[in-house]
């Protein structure tokens, strides 16, 4: 009942607010004479002013005026009112000026013009015709009315739902989220505490349910009617709004795009731990004495170590964008040929304007999508689809590449995922046409190189912080390849034999929480989570901050403890509770590929540098910063050769 009179009330307020103003009183601007100005017609002042044309120095003649509208009144001078040339009567009152004042006509100095609809718009502020005023007051009862219903239907018969805060009209639970300091999902966070582990809100015009447990984030993201996905601001607009793609397809579509892409994959090397070595540790990518070739210059490692000889300070951030790119390209098309280190570096610049572009106002547009086409520049819309076209300008020259070699020699087999996929479009065009692959591909670039980037940037930043844990990752690396110099590397299969390296990654998982918010779901029909209603075309969001600063599953959350995911026999446990990649059938498919390629880099990387935070310089901050994948701040580093 409280809700219904504080929405009546606030109907009220915006109806009768208008009533409230003063009116002017008749007369306001007509009762004096006004100064004219030379060959001026003043007719916003309720004044006429007409010069005599064959005087030398004209004298202005000012009338007030006030005549009726839709009738025509004729003066031989500026000082007389004669006659009417239709029906009606010379209102002679000055101040009764109405609304629009009606044609007049001039005559006698050589003027004949008709002057239509001369405004006073002093006196009729208020003093409108009375229709107008009650089509104001009608839309404005209108406006109310709308506005009290929509806050009815947001706020009343929800038990069903999940509870949640309290929804206004149009704008939602927008200032909820507002109100929050630091990012959105510590607000989300304090929400949860009051609400409990699934709770709704309205953002702009949509319907969110926010899940937060293991318990809810396992069933409800394992159901099939939360398998829908939405598209939203610039992800509906790379697509024009289409079904296309893995990340944002659904159906048909995305079940078929999916299962293929990375069944495909496998043959062509993901997945198989193997070949997924041989892709980053060959081909100069990473660690240029692999292949015994010193004369590589634009590897990982030759990169360091040209930067710092044999100890320096390196800048972080996108260190690792260019390899990982790289990694993944050759993943898609099987080789680098020339040109395609242009393209490849392109595409790490564009991908770094859309990660910061994405922490900008992606929220807003999401809410108000509207907004990214009033503010596109501020809200980062430019940067994310100058980042979306350059995708689709690559992977199209690939694809056409692709499409071209098999016209010359069809009856060839396929020697990487491009090629596979131009040569199925005879068996599905819908799926294996250029457009589709052209989002597989930027799905693939995003959903992998973004989050292993982001990831290795903090491995860097919590190795530095927490230098006793460095120690122990390099001394399992030297129980299996020896020191410094030595030619063994490390394979992933070696990861068994390094319980605390992956007690490490596992621990930088919950404590980083690169993946705080995975890729919204969407409701494909109502469902039902113990006894609350999810309604179709809900948006689903889970906070994995919460679950992973739960007390009750990690006892000590604040503190970085690798130890949590070791036995008292140095074995893993506790590894199923990581569920930084989602869970069910719309899990991130690149989460085989995002372990391998930070294992192996890590590996790498402490087994030939010692890491430390630069001389003269604080540690770094731990808290990161929001986008697609959460980025540590700006930092530097200090790589040593062991």
């Amino acid at each position: 009942m409280s809700i219904k009179l504080i929405a009546l009330i606030a109907t009220l307020t915006l109806t009768l607010a208008p009533c409230v103003i003063s009116a002017p009183q008749y007369g306001e601007l007509c009762n004096s004479l006004l100064q004219c100005n030379r060959y001026t017609e003043n007719f916003d002042q309720g004044v006429i002013c007409m010069y005599r044309a064959n005087d030398t120095e004209p004298t202005g003649y000012c009338n007030m005026f006030a005549v009726p509208v839709g009738r025509c009144h004729c003066a031989r001078n500026c000082g007389a009112f004669n006659d009417y040339h239709d029906d009606g009567e010379f209102v002679p009152e000055l101040g009764r000026c109405v609304g629009y004042v009606g044609s007049f006509c001039f005559n006698g100095w050589g003027v004949n013009d008709c002057v239509e609809n001369a405004y006073c718009p002093g006196i009729s502020r208020f003093d409108l015709r009375i229709d107008k005023m009650f089509d104001f007051y009608a839309i404005t009862v209108l406006v109310g009315l709308v506005i009290y219903y929509f806050f009815l239907r947001d706020n009343t018969d929800r038990s069903d739902e999940p509870p949640g805060p309290l929804v206004w009209p149009i704008i939602g639970n927008i200032f909820h989220l507002a109100r929050a300091e630091g990012n959105i999902t510590q607000k989300l966070g304090n929400l949860a505490k009051k609400y409990g582990e699934i709770y709704s809100l309205k953002v702009g015009m949509k319907r969110v349910v926010v899940i937060t447990s293991k318990e809810a984030i396992s069933t409800v993201l394992t159901n099939e009617a939360a398998f829908g996905r939405d598209r939203m601001g610039t992800f509906h607009d790379r697509t024009a709004g289409k079904n296309l793609g893995i990340v944002t397809g659904e159906g048909e579509m995305w079940e078929k795009s999916r299962t293929w892409t990375f069944k495909n994959l496998k043959e062509f090397g993901f997945g198989k731990s193997s070949e997924m070595e041989h892709f980053v540790q060959a081909r100069k990518i990473i660690y240029n004495y692999v292949l015994r070739n010193p004369t590589c210059s634009d590897s990982l490692i030759s990169e360091i170590d040209a930067i710092i000889g044999t100890s320096g300070v390196l800048e972080v951030t996108q260190l690792f964008s260019s390899a990982i790119y790289t990694i993944m390209w050759q993943m898609v098309e099987g080789r680098i040929k020339p040109g395609d280190e242009d393209d490849i570096k392109m595409l790490v610049v564009k991908s770094d304007a859309f990660i910061r572009s994405r922490s900008r106002g992606s929220g807003i547009v999401n809410s108000f999508p509207f907004l990214r086409f009033v503010f596109p520049q501020t809200l980062g819309y430019n940067d994310q689809m100058a980042f979306f076209n350059s995708c689709n300008k690559v992977a199209g020259k690939l694809y056409l590449d692709a499409e071209s070699r098999l016209k010359e020699n069809p009856t060839s087999t396929p020697t990487n995922l491009v090629e596979s996929f131009v040569k199925n479009f005879s068996n599905d065009a819908k799926i294996f046409c250029r457009e589709n692959f052209q989002i597989v591909f930027q799905d693939l670039l995003i959903g992998s190189t973004d989050t292993s980037s982001s990831f290795m940037e903090c491995v860097i930043l919590y190795l530095i912080s927490y230098p006793e844990v460095q120690q122990k990752i390099y001394e399992e690396i030297v129980a299996i390849q020896g020191g410094p110099g030595e030619n063994k590397f490390i394979t992933f299969l070696d990861r068994k034999s390094m319980p605390y390296t992956q007690a490490f990654l596992l621990e930088l998982h919950r404590n980083a929480k690169i993946l705080q918010n995975s890729v919204p779901r969407r409701a494909l029909w109502d469902f039902k989570y113990k006894n609350y209603v999810i309604k179709k075309d809900t948006v689903i969001l889970t906070d994995m901050r919460l679950y992973y600063e739960d007390k009750s599953i990690w006892q000590d959350p604040e503190t970085f403890r690798p130890e949590r995911f070791l036995t008292s026999n140095r074995e893993i446990c506790n590894a199923a509770n990581i569920i930084s990649f989602s869970v069910g059938k719309r899990n991130c498919p690149g989460e085989l590929y995002a372990n391998l390629v930070t294992f192996l880099l890590t590996t790498i990387i402490v087994g030939r540098y010692k890491l430390s935070v630069p001389v003269g310089q604080e540690k770094p901050r731990l808290d990161l910063r929001p986008g697609f994948a959460f980025k540590p701040y700006p930092f530097q580093a200090t790589f040593t050769k062991r």
